[in-house]
């Protein structure tokens, strides 16, 4: 399903450092239905496979489409 997809698609993006895409495709994930809690997890399992700084990038970009008067 499209909330699934997204949610892998947001791992790759994660893993692959691309902020600007991964800002639009988890606002498209929260659109789907996917939770906030589900995306964190997602970006989370990733640290294992990018690397705690991609991982940390991804939670900040994350935290700036959930809350985006924290945006930097």
């Amino acid at each position: 399903d499209l909330k699934t997809r997204l949610l892998c698609t947001v791992s790759a993006l994660t893993v692959l450092g691309r902020q600007d895409q991964l800002r639009v495709h988890i606002q498209r994930a929260l659109g789907a239905g996917a939770t906030q809690a589900e995306l964190e997890e997602v970006i989370l399992q990733m640290c294992a496979f990018g690397g705690f700084p991609a991982t940390w990038d991804a939670l900040t970009t994350a935290k700036s489409v959930f809350r985006p008067d924290t945006a930097p």
